[in-house]
């Protein structure tokens, strides 16, 4: 988006200025080139946008390939975010997350403790009650929005604005008791009513929603044994 924006102004001065040069030079040739130019830039700019297109995507049937890797898990469903992945097998249930270098794959009921932060506070979280004495979930919710969503456009104490929004999950492990799944990282504060901001909290509640999903079953599984 940022770089749309910066080409579009580029675009605007280089047509003011080859206006500018056909009339200090009562001359069309400046508009001419200034026009070739603009052409030049749309297509190298495509081209730009193909190749890293490309890229995303060999990077993502890399990850993919890691996890098919490990015996007895398949992705039913899965969220790529700059090179990490989250990933749900429901026939096997088992939750995978990590990097081309890193992925670790863990039982649906080592799963303890969801929560969602925005810019490093917590809007709402839902834990399993055995583990964490009772804790539900929390955060301030709007009816009908969905249980991340409605903490994010519900949050009065927090900024107008948003930069960073993740998930934390806590799972039943020594080795790596606590993981983190970024759904937005911005340079630059966002509002929220923005596309990326939208987007990413539409994710987002959707991940928070199946996550909460399996502690709930869990819960209940525990419950019967």
């Amino acid at each position: 988006m940022l770089k749309h924006g910066l080409l579009l102004l580029a675009s605007i001065l280089i047509i003011i200025l080859g206006i500018v040069l056909a009339i200090v030079y009562k001359e069309w040739t400046p508009i001419f080139i200034s026009l070739i130019g603009l052409i030049s830039g749309g297509v190298s700019l495509a081209r730009i946008e193909d190749i890293e297109t490309s890229r995303k995507k060999e990077a993502l049937d890399r990850l993919l390939g890691k996890l098919n890797e490990f015996d007895g898990f398949t992705p039913t469903i899965y969220f790529e975010y700059i090179g990490k992945i989250l990933s749900i097998d429901e026939n096997s249930s088992k939750i995978a997350i990590g990097d081309i270098n890193s992925i670790n794959v863990y039982n649906f009921n080592d799963l303890l403790h969801v929560e969602v932060q925005q810019d490093e506070e917590t809007i709402t979280k839902t834990s399993r009650s055995s583990q964490l004495g009772g804790m539900a979930v929390g955060g301030v919710l709007a009816g009908g929005l969905g249980l991340a969503i409605g903490a994010v456009t519900a949050n009065k104490s927090s900024s107008a604005t948003i930069k960073k929004m993740t998930i934390n999950l806590r799972f039943d492990s020594l080795r790596t008791p606590l993981e983190t799944m970024v759904f937005l990282n911005s340079s630059v504060p966002l509002t929220k009513d923005s596309n990326e901001v939208i987007e990413a909290v539409k994710r987002l509640d959707h991940w928070f929603n199946l996550l909460h999903v399996i502690i709930s079953r869990n819960e209940k599984q525990n419950a019967i044994n």
